[in-house]
């Protein structure tokens, strides 16, 4: 394995639809600097083992979501 290309990305676990911790359903919210190809972001989702996983991109002011 090649270990020369390691990324660090900031990735939160959140409790969506709840108010309460530990209820609710867990969640990856992944924020990027620049979009990568869709098979990176399918294995990161994987990686991550929750049923759902975001990734965040700032643009012009704004916040970009894609959901692979």
């Amino acid at each position: 394995m090649n270990n020369d290309k390691k990324m660090k990305i900031p990735i939160y676990q959140i409790d969506a639809f709840t108010s309460e911790v530990f209820s609710g359903n867990p969640a990856a919210v992944c924020m990027l600097d620049s979009w990568f190809d869709d098979k990176l972001l399918k294995s990161i989702a994987a990686e991550n083992n929750l049923s759902e996983t975001a990734f965040l991109v700032r643009m012009e002011g704004t916040i970009a979501v894609c959901r692979p």
